[in-house]
């Protein structure tokens, strides 16, 4: 692969880090500590922050989705044209002014992931602000919102929840241990005990849950399964080249190649990376010069791809998300969802 996917963040913190990551720890138990001492604002409906402590690639896309798939489930009321409002930072827009995400929207305007949670979840108002706080408002008073989900916000302080998922990886919930830059912690560890759940992904999650007994945590799993095409579900010995611009690509090429997937090359870019016809057409002629048959991509990537007109096929991957217990995360959310109900039926 000729170092296209680069392995996870290395165990051990390189030297030089170690002070930027200690000054890092005490700037974020500063910032929080504020947050620890204030009332945070309230929205007038219940709010249900999925979260992680992690930088990147944790899954909180696919997770948001299953979780507003699960309430509409639960909750039927809660189905309705924009009863549920998801907000989101959209990071890397390039706009700052708040946005009701479109299905059609261009994802430069709003973001790849709330471009991608609008499309999996169409009866869903999906809100793009930097303040989460001010989008809720939105969402509530000129949108009719009766549930928030609120995407990526274990550290947004500014407004209160009712229930906060935070999302680790299951075998290694907190990689080295070192915040940033010498690990992937956002902030320390102690901060996990704001949580409500801890969510383990992966297909096992003995670690986390082992994390969340110490701390006291309910938990539960989120186990992802990635939907391969019918093309190479069909014919797996088909040679594939990969294309990804997402935090974590060894993940995917480990799944691929786990699934007997015959992955002869790949191009990884960086996280959230804009494609243009020029990177398109210098990936078909890597895919092509490998002996590769057909582009591979995530559902994620294909959000920022310019129209496909390739030589190759394109085929995308889908991931999603099934909770464990389920009848756990049902207990969690249902006095929640009841709330939330009563809010529509006052109206």
């Amino acid at each position: 692969m000729s170092g296209e996917f680069p392995p996870d963040r290395p165990a051990c913190p390189a030297p030089l880090t170690v002070p930027a990551s200690l000054a890092y720890r005490a700037l974020a138990r500063r910032y929080h500590a504020r947050f620890d001492r204030a009332r945070a604002g309230r929205a007038s409906v219940p709010v249900i922050s999925v979260g992680n402590i992690v930088v990147g690639g944790s899954g909180k896309t696919p997770t948001v989705i299953a979780l507003g798939k699960l309430i509409a489930e639960i909750a039927p009321e809660l189905a309705a044209p924009n009863a549920i409002a998801v907000l989101s930072r959209g990071y890397r827009r390039t706009r700052t002014d708040l946005v009701v995400v479109e299905a059609q929207m261009d994802d430069r305007e709003c973001g790849d992931e709330p471009l991608l949670i609008k499309r999996a979840l169409p009866n869903a108002a999906v809100v793009v602000h930097a303040d989460r706080f001010f989008s809720a408002a939105h969402a509530t008073q000129e949108l009719g919102a009766r549930l928030i989900i609120l995407d990526d916000g274990f550290q947004h302080r500014r407004l209160a929840r009712d229930l906060d998922l935070v999302l680790v990886d299951g075998e290694s919930p907190l990689g080295n241990g070192w915040c940033l830059p010498a690990g992937p912690l956002r902030e320390p560890a102690e901060s996990l005990r704001r949580a409500s759940v801890l969510v383990g992904v992966g297909e096992t999650a003995v670690e986390a849950e082992k994390l969340a007994r110490e701390m006291g945590l309910m938990w539960i799993t989120a186990r992802p399964k990635t939907v391969i095409p019918c093309e190479l579900s069909t014919n797996p010995s088909t040679p594939v080249f990969l294309l990804t611009s997402i935090a974590r690509p060894s993940r995917v090429y480990n799944i691929l190649k786990n699934m007997r997937i015959n992955v002869v090359g790949g191009r990884a870019f960086r996280d959230h990376h804009h494609f243009c016809h020029r990177d398109i057409r210098q990936v078909i002629h890597s895919a092509i010069h490998a002996g590769a048959q057909a582009i591979v991509t995530t559902a994620k990537d294909a959000i920022r791809l310019p129209e496909w007109t390739g030589e190759l096929p394109l085929r995308v991957l889908d991931v999603t998300m099934e909770f464990s217990p389920a009848e756990r995360i049902r207990e969690v959310l249902e006095p929640i969802l009841e709330c939330g109900v009563n809010k529509i039926n006052r109206f």
